[in-house]
């Protein structure tokens, strides 16, 4: 492969990247799983919106190399990828309070159980 070539990958890479860090409930999402592993079912809980919703950001974050999934029979569960830039993107991000909070929360009433399982999840959301 060519230098140049190699130099419009990586800006294509990077151009992506920015895409997809240029939407507020994409950084939420990302600022989720700055605390770890999360299904859909507890993204959309702890944000409050639809699980279209979530479920398109989502495939934004991974085209952009930002996140990775992992199946778990029928359910996808949604991690920040080890890239070099995820983990400069992971230090510039501010610390959240509320997210980290309603993280805990999602937690301690285990709602990826409760989701699983077919029962009502109430969603929450953050401002």
């Amino acid at each position: 492969m060519k230098t140049g070539a190699k130099k419009n990958e990586g800006f294509a890479r990077t151009l992506r990247m920015f895409k997809a860090l240029s939407d507020q409930m994409r950084l939420r999402i990302i600022m989720i799983l700055c605390e770890g592993e999360r299904c859909v079912c507890e993204i959309r809980h702890i944000l409050g919106v639809e699980q279209s919703a979530v479920s398109h950001a989502l495939k934004h974050l991974k085209n952009a190399g930002v996140i990775i999934s992992r199946r778990d029979g029928k359910w996808m569960h949604y991690a920040l990828s080890a890239s070099d830039e995820v983990k400069y993107l992971r230090k510039l991000l501010p610390a959240d309070p509320e997210i980290k909070n309603k993280v805990n929360r999602c937690i301690r009433d285990n709602i990826r159980s409760a989701c699983k399982n077919g029962g009502p999840v109430k969603k929450e959301g953050v401002k």
